[in-house]
């Protein structure tokens, strides 16, 4: 891209002393959005300026950034459709610039198109998470660490799905998403301290196998245990255990928005361990925005 008279003129005062003046510098850089951070990489990258104009070129481009991944988590957030898999591509961008939805997609269909070949519709639904359940950590060789000892790259979806290595959370919530293009029912529950997946009743079953059942969830998936299938009162011991007051929430899906704030938790804890301030300040910013929006 072409730089404009302007733009050089802006780039020699932005290593100025007065605060005044730079000020002035930094607001009409940031005016033009997004769309300029190309110029000041390319700065970075091939100029040869000082080591404060350095600095301050950095710091805009991080600003301009996180300003657009902010607006993108907006709209997300007041959009009709509020798709998972693309809140969690705006999510992960912050930290991954180049990340784009198509690669999530693509990415997330070379899985899909292999589990698919191996679960049909003719199946009980224990005998479809037995298959996939195999799939997933047998053939494919998707790997759950533990979240007290993961880094950051176990925790983003994108390096999870790369790396076949990730929380609880971060593998969860791909296993759900991968489960759903399949048309199979199986959605993320917010339990306290670990990630659940809820097995919807869709065709009532539960009523057969526990005549005073309602429907509702089948059965219950825990990732952090390779995707083990346990029922409702076996996570009712669980919470009795724990001395956690049951109610109703903690055996019900949640909302996308939900699931995303557990994905910014979940940064947050992680980047707050290695004391990585700024990015713990952004991922709450982002995640005060979806609760004001929820």
């Amino acid at each position: 891209m072409r730089r404009s008279t302007s733009f050089d003129a802006l780039i020699k005062l932005i290593d100025d002393p007065d605060v005044v003046v730079f000020e002035y510098v930094r607001n009409e850089i940031l005016k033009n959005g997004k769309e300029i951070i190309p110029q000041l990489n390319d700065l970075l990258d091939y100029e040869h300026i000082s080591a404060q104009q350095y600095e301050r070129i950095e710091a805009l481009v991080k600003e301009l950034h996180f300003s657009h991944v902010l607006d993108s988590i907006t709209k997300w957030c007041t959009s009709s459709e509020k798709d998972l898999l693309h809140g969690l591509q705006i999510l992960s961008s912050y930290q991954f610039p180049d990340l784009t939805l198509e690669q999530l997609h693509g990415q997330v269909q070379n899985i899909q198109r292999r589990i698919w070949l191996e679960v049909n519709r003719r199946m009980t639904a224990f005998e479809i998470v037995e298959r996939m359940n195999i799939m997933w950590y047998g053939n494919i060789g998707l790997k759950v660490v533990d979240k007290n000892i993961a880094t950051p790259f176990h925790t983003f979806i994108n390096t999870a799905i790369e790396d076949l290595s990730g929380t609880p959370l971060a593998t969860g919530l791909l296993y759900s998403i991968i489960a759903q293009r399949l048309n199979l029912p199986i959605y993320g529950v917010n339990f306290p301290n670990q990630f659940v997946l809820a097995y919807i009743d869709e065709f009532r079953i539960h009523q057969l196998i526990e005549p005073l059942g309602s429907g509702g969830v089948l059965f219950y998936l825990l990732p952090a245990n390779h995707g083990k299938v346990i029922l409702k009162k076996q996570l009712d011991d669980i919470l009795r255990q724990s001395d956690v007051l049951s109610v109703r929430e903690y055996f019900e899906p949640c909302s996308h928005s939900s699931l995303l704030i557990l994905y910014l938790d979940e940064l947050i804890e992680v980047y707050s361990k290695i004391e990585r301030g700024q990015q713990v300040n952004h991922y709450q910013m982002l995640k005060n925005r979806i609760l004001e929006l929820a």
